[in-house]
């Protein structure tokens, strides 16, 4: 099996963490950029693309199960946390 080879299947099974829709529509693309910015003979993912990769997937299903957990989510925690207090 060429290096090429090895490293692809690699990427696919760490890109296979995020959402299927989302690879449907995405994959063959990060593929590509993932590829093409390995250096000469890589056999592997670096550590930090699997961590990137894997921690990236993570987020975007947390954030399909709960939403945007940004600015406007924690505002809001916030303001009913003081109206609980107050109460």
């Amino acid at each position: 099996m060429s290096d090429a080879t090895q490293l692809e299947r690699r990427y696919r099974r760490l890109l296979a963490f995020y959402p299927e829709a989302f690879r449907r529509e995405h994959e063959q693309e990060m593929l590509s950029v993932l590829i093409a910015g390995a250096g000469e003979g890589q056999r592997r993912p670096t550590m930090d693309e699997a961590i990137d990769l894997v921690r990236n997937a993570i987020l975007m299903r947390l954030w399909q199960m709960f939403g945007p957990l940004g600015r406007e989510t924690q505002d809001a925690a916030a303001l009913d946390t003081e109206h609980t207090e107050h109460t």
